[in-house]
């Protein structure tokens, strides 16, 4: 069997800042925005920034759930790495997946191998960016974002803001 050379495709969580709020901006008017087709908003989403920054389209949707339970691999990491215990990355995958907003159930073990493979693939970028510390000011990043889905409310376009953090969200 002939393996692809591809690299791994970063999780959305890793993207550069501007790719990660048109993303969010995109999901949010995704989601406000049943879709007849029945495709998935992550596909659309996808579709929508190939689209728009002229790319072609990611393989597979970027599943968001995937991303958070990867921000939880890597603090759980962090912690289990400062305390000196030994660390299982796919036992971390495991127990992210039975957390709430994990995947739920895993039967056949493909999420869990998903997220052990792009975990490895992208273990010091997530370190980095989600161990105690490393996080980005919250303020910095989502106010932006708000003044958009306002400003898009204004113009009547209807968005679904539950794609940010609750603390991030503005009372209409």
């Amino acid at each position: 069997m002939v393996k692809d050379n591809l690299e791994e495709p970063k999780p959305e969580l890793l993207l550069e800042r501007s790719e990660r709020t048109l993303r969010i901006i995109l999901r949010a008017i995704v989601r406000g925005h049943p879709d007849e087709q029945h495709r998935t908003d992550e596909a659309r989403v996808a579709q929508a920034v190939a689209i728009l920054l002229g790319r072609k389209s990611r393989r597979g949707a970027p599943g968001l759930w995937r991303d958070d339970m990867l921000e939880m691999m890597a603090f759980m990491y962090s912690v289990a790495a400062y305390s000196k215990r030994p660390v299982a990355v796919e036992k971390l995958a495991n127990t992210v997946i039975d957390m709430p907003g994990g995947a739920g159930k895993d039967p056949e073990g493909a999420v869990a191998k998903d997220l052990v493979r792009k975990f490895n693939a992208h273990r010091d970028q997530l370190l980095a960016a989600h161990s105690f510390d490393g996080r980005e000011d919250f303020g910095e990043f989502y106010n932006p974002i708000a003044d958009v889905f306002d400003g898009l409310r204004r113009a009547g376009i209807a968005i679904d803001n539950h794609v940010i953090p609750m603390g991030a969200r503005r009372r209409r």
